[in-house]
């Protein structure tokens, strides 16, 4: 790597963990539509926002937040949470789970696994089926959702009855140069966010890059639900991964978003644009339309894998 590259992740590693402070301390304070709760751990607390199904006993989905391991909190998708849990009629508890760079890998993977045990354990407080648990994550939250169902099988746990990955990022190790056409991201800001969450020597482990996994550490996994966006270079990894969850018989469903760049689905949701550091194409999408228009095609699909 150049001197004047390694300057420039540096920096950008810099200026994230400054942002990520920030967007930590207006998770805790921001209001919100979903209920405040708190899990606590034996050895730490983890934030939850809980939005209840109209439905009785209806499923539960464990929602995990994109935002490179770095941004990003459990109340910060306020609508986008609430509006997954009004279309599918399931429960919704969005983790706060440790982000970087105080806490790197595997944290986050512990936080979803310690945190699952705990809802499971505590179903009828909350109000939900233990028998129907699911996971969803976006982006950094989707390796998670990945990671997780890979770790409970791991720990011998049948946890999870699907997990829904939306464009997932599951591959840190590969040079984000080399991941295809372009997307949303300079393949600096990919990289600054890979050296905040992992160390290169650790990118290839299977628990924070699923698409380095074997089949027979992918068999028996969760049926699977993959959604991933055209104007995305993360959307090769995505479509890998797919395929290698055929290969090992776990049952899949996919599609791809036409016309849509990374995050649609959370930035679909926003009531504002101000203070968003956005892409142009994001920009375009959503004030013609198209935007929200993807995230209703996207929970439709969703209804009909699950029927």
């Amino acid at each position: 790597m150049d001197n004047k590259l390694r300057i420039m992740i540096d920096k950008i590693k810099e200026d994230f963990a400054a942002q990520g402070t920030m967007m930590r301390k207006l998770n805790k304070i921001v209001p919100i539509k979903g209920e405040r709760h708190i899990i606590n751990l034996p050895d730490r607390d983890i934030d939850m926002a809980y939005y209840r199904a109209e439905s009785e006993g209806a499923p539960l989905i464990i929602g995990l937040h994109g935002g490179g391991f770095v941004f990003g909190g459990s109340a910060l998708d306020d609508d986008m949470w609430l509006a997954v849990s009004e279309a599918l009629d399931v429960n919704v508890a969005s983790l706060d789970y440790r982000k970087c760079p105080d806490y790197r890998w595997p944290a986050p993977v512990e936080d979803v696994f310690e945190c699952a045990c705990y809802l499971k354990e505590h179903a009828e407080e909350f109000g939900f089926d233990p028998a129907d648990m699911s996971v969803m994550g976006f982006s950094a939250g989707a390796n998670l959702a990945a990671t997780a169902c890979i770790y409970a099988k791991r720990q011998g746990k049948d946890l999870y009855k699907r997990q829904y990955l939306m464009y997932p990022c599951i591959d840190l190790a590969t040079d984000p140069a080399d991941k295809g056409e372009e997307g949303s991201f300079e393949p600096a800001v990919l990289m600054a966010f890979n050296e905040m969450y992992i160390d290169a020597e650790n990118a290839k482990n299977i628990l924070a890059s699923p698409v380095f996994a074997t089949q027979e550490e992918l068999a028996g996994l969760p049926e699977a639900i993959v959604v991933l966006a055209e104007k995305d270079e993360l959307k090769h990894e995505g479509g890998k991964y797919v395929q290698m969850l055929n290969d090992a018989d776990v049952p899949v469903s996919y599609t791809t978003i036409e016309d849509m760049p990374h995050a649609y689905f959370e930035n679909g949701y926003l009531k504002s644009t101000e203070g968003r550091d956005l892409d142009p194409w994001t920009l375009e999408c959503l004030e013609n339309g198209t935007m929200k228009a993807a995230c209703e095609m996207t929970l439709q699909f969703i209804k009909d894998c699950v029927k």
